[in-house]
């Protein structure tokens, strides 16, 4: 099995990846910073995982992805949100 061709070239295929690990890290970062609970922050924090994770498993399981298009993706946009955090002054 190969992975559906109408996904050519790195950067379409590394773009859902990263902007999903993106997306929900800026989220869990949020909700760590916010005044919430810990018990929520614990909650949140969990939920995002999950939907990263989900995201990922089903693009391999529906063939739209290669395991390293979908590694590398995560990779870039934890990245990118690791960059924009420390430029922003937000990270530890």
């Amino acid at each position: 099995m190969t992975p559906d061709t109408r996904m050519s070239g790195a950067r379409q295929a590394l773009a859902g990846p990263a902007l999903v690990s993106l997306l929900f890290g800026a989220l869990t970062h949020l909700l760590w910073t916010s005044d919430a609970r810990r018990a929520w922050r614990c909650v949140g924090t969990g939920l995002c995982l999950a939907a990263v994770a989900g995201v990922a498993v089903s693009r391999v399981v529906l063939n739209a992805h290669w395991v390293t298009d979908i590694a590398g993706g995560l990779t870039g946009g934890a990245a990118f949100l690791l960059l924009g955090l420390t430029r922003a002054g937000s990270c530890p």
